[in-house]
């Protein structure tokens, strides 16, 4: 199986046929499967004036070492809904398959499969990893304010340019200064 080079605006293709997604198949289900805990969790949310109960199983590696993290820290993977009772059975399985293959490589690893492809993927990087970034550089997406680094605004319109945002005030600033500014 190969990855499509980027050229340009994706079209979806026609038609998938039938051999390729068997080879598709094949690759995925040929990776390594990871050692997987399995826990339970039920918590609550009010919508649309209801109190509504969620049950959830997550499946995440049996080895912390490789749970995937974003740049705050935190665990981050996929999160799948069903319909109800009945599609559950169909839904873990596959919520199965996707945690012990998606684990099966690093970030930087799976970074480098879809480099230069036209697949919608991006790797979640460290603030420090961010600011190396040369997207983020070539758009000055990051600005120092007194020796802190931090997102620059946005949006950025090329019409209606934002100034570069000043400090927060210190605890001695005068109130009137601030008011003014």
């Amino acid at each position: 199986m190969t990855i499509a080079p980027k050229l340009g605006a994706w079209q979806p293709p026609e038609s998938v046929s039938r051999e390729d997604t068997i080879a598709r198949s094949d690759v995925v289900l040929a990776m390594p499967d990871l050692p997987l805990r399995e826990t339970e969790d039920i918590f609550r949310i009010h919508a649309l004036g209801l109190d509504w109960d969620l049950g959830v199983t997550v499946y995440e590696p049996a080895d912390p070492a490789r749970l995937a993290r974003g740049a705050d820290g935190k665990t981050i993977g996929i999160f799948l809904l069903h319909g109800g009772s009945g599609d559950y059975k169909s839904m873990e399985p596959m919520a199965k398959l996707f945690a012990e293959k998606f684990k099966s490589k690093t970030r930087d690893e799976w970074a480098a499969i879809f480099d230069g492809t036209d697949a919608c993927t991006t790797p979640v990087l460290t603030f420090a990893e961010a600011e190396q970034n040369p997207h983020i550089v070539a758009r000055t997406g990051l600005i120092e304010i007194d020796g802190v680094v931090q997102h620059a605004p946005a949006p950025r319109f090329s019409r209606t340019p934002s100034g570069t945002p000043t400090p927060p005030p210190t605890v001695a600033t005068p109130i009137e200064s601030v008011w003014a500014d």
